[in-house]
């Protein structure tokens, strides 16, 4: 009975797993985001600060630290920390994130699918998503957790919402709300490109079922689910503003350099080394691809003639395909121009994420002129085609190169020190100008004889005792970048900061001994953003009370 009911869950287990079995080796991978491992470290010395939510970090920006989880989705990294909690190495959690993400793109896509065409063009769909070209591309060369992770989601976000619909459950209700949440904090640039196409997806069931209750559900979920998102997202947008966030448009990251032509979208066969590259002449969308879109196209038309059942889906999902792909062309720089805020995206391929996202979907379609024939030729044909487009695909989903290392590897000399200035100018503050030319291990005496000693820092505090030997003042370089809103103290008492072009910590110290510390706190801003994510769970889970009320009323 269990097997009977759960296979496909069992089997897109096993099929999650082979397209992850590199991952289960020993030691690292290299990827183009080597600073994975160092953004969960950063995370854990966070939760044991007790700065929750994290949003600045200690170590990176060269050893000076910068507000990272203030604007870069910090999901995946409070999640890699369960795994790290129960004893798991720093490498291991990333790579169980990996693992998981993996899984649960071929679940999401699954459940999706299958409310359309069945157990079986449910599977196709999962194994199509799992076993994408792209997909690898993102784990196995970028290594880009956080945008993997926000793909393996969208399908659970679009399933909840018409599952929603549908049933009007409260347990529709409740996964719609956190799926939306999660991927609302997961990839900024995913959230900016698929929000449209979800609206699109939420306009048309709102309309397909005519239901005057589900417009006032799906209101609920979008207020309850951008609202437990809010401290993430209400500061990433309002303090922009605070960090040299030009560097993540310009230079390399212009889209303008990242335009893919029509004949890479359809025909590009990169061979290994071309697809670990890296760069745009990887990206592959795969024939296979293609021609089970055409199929689903050409079935959908012929089924609207016939019933418009859901092939009217097939083809609005074919309509969002077009537009995915023209927004990878540089035809489409028009748009890119007038929409200031998709310079953010930094890669037009990026789109082709979506477009894997709406191949998969229709590739399950296909399946359905085979429903009438018998069930042992349905398996047959199902695991002959599969196997096939696994065995093509498959030879992506290895990295170029395994290392054998730890995290103590990972986590000192050399390297170390390299990732620590890893996308160094990503969140800088503003406050910094030139760059500052010395070690953060200490503080630095600009002006004056003293001497500092027991510096020590956290990702949210720093102390460091401070003797001034002259009987004029001296002023003292912090190893910490200015950021809205260090509260720095002298023996207890707040002090003003001195301003530098280095965007530095500088207090002036009077002669004697003093104590220095200096405390990160919330802006008003940051304040509100977590009120609004606290007010939105208390309301969502008085909503849950009320909604158990009024059925048991119902039922008596």
């Amino acid at each position: 009975m269990f097997l009977k009911k759960y296979w496909p869950f069992i089997l897109i287990f096993f099929l999650s797993l082979l397209a992850s079995w590199p991952l289960l080796k020993q030691g690292f991978f290299t990827i183009q985001d080597t600073l994975q491992i160092l953004r969960l470290v950063q995370m854990d010395k966070c939760f044991q600060d007790g700065q929750i939510p994290c949003r600045w970090v200690p170590d990176l920006g060269a050893g000076f630290g910068f507000p990272l989880f203030n604007y870069y989705p910090p999901l995946v990294y409070y999640l890699g920390l369960i795994p790290h909690f129960f004893g798991m190495s720093f490498i291991g959690s990333i790579k169980i994130l990996f693992i998981l993400g993996i899984f649960i793109s071929g679940i999401s896509m699954f459940l999706l699918a299958k409310e359309f065409w069945g157990n079986l063009g449910g599977l196709v769909s999962a194994v199509f998503y799992i076993f994408a070209p792209f997909h690898a591309f993102e784990v196995y060369v970028r290594g880009d957790l956080a945008e993997f992770w926000a793909l393996a989601l969208l399908p659970l976000v679009f399933w909840s919402f018409y599952r929603l619909f549908k049933d009007k459950k409260i347990q529709f209700f409740i996964v719609t709300v956190f799926s939306l949440s999660l991927l609302l904090i997961s990839h900024n640039i995913t959230v900016l490109i698929s929000i449209p196409f979800l609206f699109l997806w939420i306009i048309y069931f709102l309309i397909y079922f005519r239901s005057k209750d589900n417009l006032l559900v799906a209101f609920w979920v979008l207020l309850f689910g951008f609202g437990l998102a809010s401290f993430f997202l209400i500061p990433a947008w309002f303090e922009k503003s605070l960090v040299q966030v030009e560097s993540l448009t310009s230079g390399y990251f212009d889209f303008r350099n990242h335009f893919i032509n029509l004949r890479q979208l359809l025909f590009n066969f990169p061979s290994f080394a071309q697809f670990t590259a890296g760069n745009a002449s990887s990206v592959v969308v795969g024939l296979i691809y293609w021609v089970t879109t055409f199929l689903a196209v050409v079935l959908g038309i012929w089924e609207v003639r016939k019933t418009k059942s859901y092939s009217v889906l097939i083809l609005f999902f074919a309509l969002m395909l077009v537009i995915f792909s023209f927004m990878t062309n540089s035809h489409s720089h028009l748009i890119w121009e007038r929409f200031s805020v998709l310079a953010f995206v930094q890669f037009p391929w990026r789109f082709v994420g979506l477009i894997i996202f709406c191949c998969s979907f229709m590739a399950g379609f296909i399946t359905k002129p085979f429903l009438r024939i018998k069930k042992a030729y349905k398996i047959l044909l199902f695991s002959f085609f599969m196997t096939i487009f696994i065995v093509l695909n498959l030879g992506y989903f290895k990295p170029k190169e395994f290392l054998n290392i730890s995290d103590k590897d990972f986590l000192n000399g050399d390297f170390y020190k390299k990732e620590q200035r890893g996308s160094l100018y990503d969140f800088l503050p503003k406050t910094v100008k030139v760059f500052p030319d010395f070690s953060a291990d200490d503080p630095k005496i600009l002006i004056g004889k003293a001497k500092v000693s027991d510096f020590s820092k956290k990702s949210d505090y720093f102390k460091a005792n401070v003797e001034v030997f002259d009987n004029n003042p001296s002023v003292i370089f912090l190893s910490v970048f200015n950021f809205p809103n260090w509260k720095v103290l002298m023996d207890g008492n707040q002090i003003s900061l001195k301003n530098n072009p280095s965007g530095l910590i500088a207090v002036e110290v009077p002669p004697r001994k003093h104590e220095i510390t200096g405390w990160f706190e919330n802006t008003k801003i940051r304040l509100f953003a977590n009120s609004i994510t606290l007010i939105s769970l208390f309301l969502f889970l008085f909503y849950l009370a009320k909604y158990e009320k009024i059925s048991k009323k119902i039922k008596e």
